[in-house]
């Protein structure tokens, strides 16, 4: 089943869709897959790995601010947003708070989380999406998943399932919080072509698809 669309008659100018989810739940391939069918921009996830004390970690907040620039006068879809940035932070601090200089830095950077994107928000800096998509998945499935994909390295957290448990959570409940619109919470252990079919029926009012 195919979203395809005629991009300049039927998606809304300027919207803004964007898909959140655990570790390897189908965000990227989904993202790709709506960016074709749908025929808009597709803005990637940033991929690059830094030390949890590294002052690097300002380039997630900068990645963030980019991603919202991208999206002038086009339909656009974002793998990963800010949610993503800051349940990070926040799940980091609630499993690793324990080892001090290390929960010392992650307060420092989500308390400049917690204010930054609200001031961002508020000056229309960042952009509020239209859609959200969350692929939700359990914590083992994410990180069976990810074994399956690279070797395991239990100093990254993404191989821990306390942090991928405080990291969906978060998500999940802060959602409409930071976003301002109803999420859309589809099973990431659906195949591709059931999420697609899901997709269709969800966004026939936004979206004109063409069958």
């Amino acid at each position: 089943m195919s979203l395809k669309t005629e991009r300049s008659k039927n998606c809304r100018n300027n919207s803004v869709i964007v898909i959140e989810g655990s570790p390897c739940s189908g965000k990227t391939s989904l993202a790709k897959r709506l960016a074709k069918d749908l025929n808009i921009k597709l803005v990637k996830e940033l991929l690059f790995k830094i030390k949890p004390n590294d002052k690097r970690r300002i380039n997630f907040y900068i990645n963030d601010l980019l991603k919202s620039l991208k999206n002038d006068n086009e339909t656009t879809v974002i793998d990963r947003y800010f949610l993503s940035t800051v349940a990070f932070e926040e799940a980091f601090r609630k499993t690793y708070g324990q080892k001090k200089l290390i929960a010392d830095t992650y307060d420092r950077q989500h308390f400049c989380a917690l204010k930054l994107y609200p001031f961002f928000l508020q000056r229309s800096i960042l952009k509020y999406p239209n859609i959200v998509l969350y692929l939700k998945i359990s914590p083992l499935e994410s990180l069976r998943r990810r074994k399956m994909k690279e070797k395991v390295n239990y100093r990254n957290p993404w191989f821990d399932i306390r942090f991928l448990e405080a990291f969906q959570g978060y998500c999940v409940t802060k959602i409409r919080f930071w976003y301002k619109v109803e999420p859309i919470i589809i099973n990431g252990s659906l195949t591709m072509k059931e999420i697609i079919a899901i997709l269709k029926k969800k966004l026939d009012n936004y979206y004109k698809f063409i069958s």
